[in-house]
């Protein structure tokens, strides 16, 4: 577990970053309802699906689906 010291990036951080490993599909499901949980704040998730060769970003602001935008690479 990683603690958070307050020190080492300041006051605030304005930008976290996650990993998700998943198969096949991206976890939007999960990125629709924690954007509706946390309203205030946006939500970006960029994706790549190397077996397919799809990928994609797509961003949820205020709870919403905000841009989304697939492509294959």
């Amino acid at each position: 577990m990683i603690e958070w010291e307050k020190g080492l990036y300041g006051e605030e951080m304005d930008r976290i970053y996650y990993v998700f490993l998943t198969r096949d599909v991206p976890p939007l499901i999960w990125l629709k309802e924690i954007s509706a949980k946390y309203r205030e704040l946006d939500f970006t998730l960029e994706f790549l699906n190397r077996k397919s060769g799809k990928g994609g970003e797509v961003v949820y602001r205020g709870g919403e689906m905000y841009y989304n935008e697939e492509e294959v690479l």
